[in-house]
């Protein structure tokens, strides 16, 4: 048995049903938590595949599974995009009078405040509109899952200048009640709208700076939270000890407006720090040397031995 995540009831059933019929069982993470947030994995893997080097430590640190478990397999979902990326029409030269665009991602209200996430928003907007940052646009991607949620975004930011409203799609968040597109066309839409990005504000964290990075769009966190929330919930513990965020410790964090705004304005115009940051925080999350197929086919025709 094949099994993507270590933790939540479906895990729980799956290895349940393993133990109960005695199944082999494999573990290929498909996001940033399977062998970091859980203190304990719900199967006596066989092998644990780890996308890249981060999580080889984290499983290394935190499970201490035997040597000959750990395979170093690469990103799936990263060896997914190259497939999509392959069926993509080529964007059109970034030249001419074209505005640099910066993706502002959202949050959900419970780990992030909304009030926080808007006055973050505001804040660049006001940048762009006094040139401070030039020559740019904002595509706000809020995490918008509700109608109710998309009304009160909607009537807040439509007709805006420098600003436009891109909704998550459903494929992203595992949703299907807003799809008006197949999985497939909806991947290729997401893929296409980051790769046609120059930057990505994200609040607090989110897996699309991983994919950002693998497709070369830099980022940078919005981290500024003047209601308290961030500090009651001691999110500095997300920190590593030179500042930057546990598992993405290459893009830097905003703790004021001041570092925020200065901290686009950079990685917008250093093309050469920006393609560093994507290339480091990529290859935290992969092994992209692996041969995904041939060695997932090895490991399941000859599994490791308890």
């Amino acid at each position: 048995m094949v099994q993507s995540a270590s933790w939540g009831f479906q895990d729980r059933l799956l290895a349940h049903a393993a133990r109960r019929h005695n199944w082999e069982t494999i573990l290929i993470p498909y996001t940033t938590d399977q062998l970091y947030t859980n203190g304990y994995l719900m199967s006596d893997f066989k092998a644990i595949c780890v996308q890249g080097p981060l999580e080889k430590d984290f499983a290394e640190r935190f499970h201490s599974p035997a040597a000959d478990r750990l395979i170093e397999l690469g990103s799936a979902w990263f060896r997914n995009i190259d497939i999509i990326k392959n069926e993509l029409p080529l964007l059109a030269s970034g030249a001419g009078n074209r505005k640099r665009r910066i993706i502002y991602s959202g949050s959900t209200s419970e780990y992030f405040p909304t009030a926080s996430e808007y006055k973050g928003l505001d804040t660049l907007l006001e940048a762009i509109n006094q040139n401070t940052i030039s020559n740019a646009v904002i595509v706000y991607r809020p995490f918008g899952h509700t109608p109710e949620l998309r009304k009160a975004i909607n009537e807040r930011y439509s007709s805006i200048p420098n600003l436009v409203i891109e909704y998550a799609q459903g494929a992203c968040y595992g949703l299907s009640a807003y799809a008006s597109l197949s999985e497939k066309e909806e991947l290729k839409e997401y893929i296409l709208q980051i790769m046609d990005a120059d930057l990505l504000v994200m609040c607090l964290a989110s897996t699309l700076s991983l994919d950002a990075a693998y497709l070369g769009v830099p980022t940078i966190a919005n981290h500024v939270d003047e209601t308290g929330t961030l500090v009651k919930r001691h999110t500095d513990l997300l920190y590593e000890k030179e500042g930057g965020i546990r598992g993405v410790p290459d893009i830097p964090v905003a703790h004021s407006y001041e570092d925020l705004i200065t901290g686009v304005q950079l990685l917008l115009n250093d093309r050469a720090r920006a393609q560093d940051q994507c290339r480091k925080t990529s290859l935290q999350w992969d092994y992209p040397e692996t041969d995904f197929q041939e060695t997932l086919r090895e490991i399941i025709s000859k599994p490791i031995s308890a």
